[in-house]
């Protein structure tokens, strides 16, 4: 058999191994998104669920730029993948969510995610807010 073996084979956790696993972390919390990005996000939030949606940056722990919104009348939680590996794992964090909640798994319900870039410049993800401190803050 040749088969080929794939680039993340045997890979605990993608992010942690990725050629920019650090991209965008410095200061995270005390910087702006970088230029245009919150204008591109609320474009694609308008387009996609049909209404103008106000974005207001959040302060993530995580290699992505995190923000809030309330659409539709739900607190929403959006992730914004904009790292130079251009990686679409967001879309398999989407599936995975969805597969864990179809088993009964409490979990944040994925109302969109977008990681072709054919629209807008990043990959984006938006979740249920789920009016908590995240995990880190538990320990």
């Amino acid at each position: 058999m040749n088969a080929t073996r794939h680039a993340r084979a045997g890979i605990y956790y993608w992010k942690c191994d990725r050629p920019a696993a650090f991209y965008g972390l410095h200061a995270r919390s005390a910087k702006p998104a970088p230029a245009g990005i919150e204008q591109h996000l609320a474009t694609a939030l308008a387009q996609h669920f049909g209404e103008r949606i106000e974005v207001i940056p959040s302060t993530g722990q995580g290699n992505h730029l995190t923000f809030t919104a309330q659409i539709g009348g739900r607190s929403a939680f959006i992730r914004v993948e904009d790292g130079p590996d251009g990686d679409d794992y967001i879309e398999v964090e989407t599936h995975l969510l969805r597969e864990v909640a179809r088993h009964g798994v409490p979990v944040p319900g994925v109302l969109h995610a977008d990681a072709t870039r054919r629209e807008m410049p990043f990959a984006w993800q938006v979740l249920e807010h789920i009016p908590h401190p995240d995990l880190n803050q538990h320990l």
